[in-house]
């Protein structure tokens, strides 16, 4: 990834950027009502899919940035048994789009204030195999997967504000809030239920101009 933005910036005339976010007050742990949960550990709101400190990079030219945040998380789980093996996993990955703005400046050039908005989705994988499953057994576990995948996916959006202070020439320490929105569903085995969740999200910031 490093790699790539340093080729995009050199070739744009940018600079790259690099940073993390922390969320010391995440809503992911203030949620206890099971039925916001996909229950899989890697849903929205399940915590493993998105921590407290999160990664993001991309691209800076002029007042404008362009930059990426990504999420991975799954779980796996194998068992051998006498007649061969079965193997159970899900996931989800989060990938998102943020453009920001500067809006002002202070004299010094060392504050600075932004706007940024984006889009995130979470796309989800689940799949249940065994070589000793019947061809009737293998059906249901595939559609007991898709399932799972439904209530796992999920699309959102994030806006809001930022101030940071310039330490040199490359380093930023800063926060942001968003107020997010995200839709996800949950299929069940007669009803089909769609969640739309909104929130406030505050997190500060460490970022590096390369």
């Amino acid at each position: 990834m490093l790699s790539a933005l340093l080729l995009v910036s050199c070739t744009f005339a940018a600079d790259a950027i690099l940073g993390v976010a922390w969320e010391p007050f995440s809503r992911t742990d203030a949620i206890s009502d099971g039925n916001w949960t996909s229950g899989t550990g890697v849903g929205e709101f399940d915590g493993l899919l998105k921590p407290a400190l999160t990664f993001h990079g991309g691209i800076a030219t002029g007042d404008d940035s362009v930059l990426i945040d990504l999420g991975i998380a799954r779980i796996t789980t194998t068992r051998w048994l006498s007649d061969g093996y079965s193997q159970v996993h899900v996931g989800g990955l989060h990938l998102g789009a943020t453009w920001r703005h500067d809006l002002e400046r202070s004299e010094s050039g060392r504050a600075v204030a932004w706007g940024e908005i984006g889009a995130y989705g979470v796309i989800p994988s689940a799949r249940d195999v065994s070589d000793a499953y019947t061809e009737a057994e293998q059906e249901d576990a595939d559609e007991s997967a898709a399932q799972i995948r439904k209530t796992i996916g999920g699309v959102g959006g994030r806006l809001g504000p930022g101030f940071g202070i310039r330490i040199g020439e490359d380093t930023l320490v800063g926060a942001r809030f968003h107020a997010v929105l995200f839709r996800g569903q949950r299929l069940e085995e007669a009803s089909l239920t769609v969640s739309t969740a909104v929130w406030g999200e505050a997190a500060l910031l460490f970022e590096v101009r390369l």
